[in-house]
């Protein structure tokens, strides 16, 4: 017999996953386990009768198809979904989302004039060809920033397309000229080049962007030095205090793993504890939605969103399972809730095209998904993301356009690359409730807000996606 941590997604569960698995006889609090657990498979916790709802996430899942009792494995032998592969019920408007605030807590950061403010003081370059992507590399070692600049970091060439591809590029590309983070964007281009970046400058400057432009020619780095002076010079010097509900924080989570029972989770814990307090929380729309349309829908807070809600949803058909379920899900809406980082009570509060800028409101708003975490990344950026956390089962090195931490699914991975994991869920596998590591984390994002490093501060190229 074994102490063995079990992990429980919320108060209304009536199962609990074992990260570890477990043995018959083994204990965890009052459960005591009646049969063997597979690791990260399901054990209930209370008794289940037959055809009643089986929960997690705070959501029925599936369907008891015999009666279960407390401590025992909760699989496909004794459970169902409950629509058993039919398309899911419809959901209605069913009026506003009603969800309780909090007083926001502060932080230091950058004023910017109509905007957010920003959490970093960076000057930002984009070449707009790539013939020039090596001259700015070596232009941006030489130049030498004021003092009240935190740094300056060349992205990446953005890859240009045809017809509605190019238009949501550019799109990105205004929204990042207005992102909060940036003192200030310098476009760089080359002669004959097929790029309209004047075209982009003026209508960045008419939307409230800070940029400049310059064409890249033999001896012209004293005017690329001199755009981005005059940028500086605008910018202010030192941090101020705003709330909370001044930040807009991009959450990504993961599949597979440990993922969908601490850092997934995790994530949706965090969103409800910053949108009660006003923080707008950004995450990329997918496939989960068709799956758990109802969860999402009934937290939506105007019939507006709702009506891009649905739109959306029925873009993503419902997902086909696989040939084998891993880590212990047992139903499509049990996947896909533990792939979603906004499980939870965090309201839902609009829908983003590219390049839109987040509405001033706290709550989650959704962003189109590009499917790749680098071109998600630069998504979040434009629409004024001033901090990122992605959730992670590959600890890898990676440089987007705004501060980026990585979350790790446990401690071994953590521990494995302390390089590049920024913060460890792990934690949670052991025992901790969500509501102290979603107080963690939160603590954390604030200090990355007024200022301190996350891994992805040390990457000097960053990555721009078309």
């Amino acid at each position: 017999m074994s102490v063995i941590p079990l992990v429980r997604m919320s108060a209304a569960d009536n199962v609990m996953s074992a990260p570890y698995g477990g043995c018959r006889g083994d204990i965890s609090g009052d459960i005591t386990m009646i049969s063997d657990i597979p690791p990260c498979h399901k054990v209930a916790c209370e008794d289940i009768a037959s055809g009643g709802s089986v929960v997690k996430y705070g959501c029925a899942i599936g369907v008891a198809s015999q009666a279960i009792k407390k401590g025992e494995w909760v699989h496909d032998h004794n459970m169902h979904s409950a629509g058993r592969g039919t398309k899911p019920a419809a959901c209605e408007w069913k009026g506003p989302y009603i969800y309780d605030m909090r007083a926001p807590r502060v932080f230091a950061g950058f004023r910017r004039r109509g905007a957010r403010p920003g959490i970093r003081n960076d000057l930002w370059v984009i070449p707009t060809a790539r013939s020039v992507g090596n001259k700015l590399k070596q232009f941006i070692a030489n130049y030498h920033k004021p003092y009240w600049i935190d740094d300056v970091r060349l992205l990446d060439y953005p890859s240009f397309r045809a017809g509605a591809d190019l238009d949501e590029t550019l799109d990105i590309l205004l929204g990042l000229s207005r992102a909060p983070n940036t003192a200030g964007v310098l476009f760089a281009g080359a002669d004959g080049e097929n790029m309209p970046m004047t075209d982009i400058c003026h209508r960045a400057l008419s939307e409230g962007g800070r940029v400049a432009c310059t064409v890249l020619r033999e001896n012209t780095a004293n005017i690329a030095a001199s755009c981005l002076d005059d940028l500086a010079a605008a910018s202010p010097r030192r941090r101020e205090e705003f709330p909370v509900s001044e930040l807009c924080v991009g959450i990504r989570g993961a599949a597979g793993g440990y993922s969908g029972l601490s850092a997934n989770p995790l994530l949706g814990r965090f969103a409800e504890r910053m949108a009660s307090q006003g923080t707008a929380v950004l995450t990329p729309a997918g496939a989960y939605m068709a799956d758990i349309r109802e969860a999402i829908s009934k937290r939506i807070t105007s019939h507006a969103a709702y009506d891009k809600f649905a739109a959306a949803a029925s873009a993503y058909p419902p997902t086909a399972p696989p040939d084998e379920w891993e880590n212990g899900a047992t139903t499509q809406k049990e996947r896909a809730l533990a792939s979603c980082p906004i499980t939870g009570k965090s309201p839902v509060t609009a829908f983003l095209g590219y390049g839109e800028t987040a509405a001033r409101t706290g709550g989650v708003q959704i962003v189109p998904n590009a499917g790749e975490l680098a071109s998600d990344c630069v998504i979040f950026a434009a629409a004024g993301a001033q901090l990122i956390l992605v959730a992670t089962e590959r600890m890898t090195p990676f440089g987007g356009a705004v501060p980026t931490a990585q979350i790790s699914s446990s401690d071994e991975k953590a521990n494995r690359h302390p390089e590049y994991a920024d913060f460890s869920a792990g934690t949670i596998l052991m025992g901790e409730s969500l509501d102290d590591a979603a107080k963690r984390l939160e603590d954390y994002a604030i200090s990355v807000a007024c200022g301190e490093k996350v891994s992805h501060d040390m990457r000097v190229i960053r990555g721009v996606a078309g």
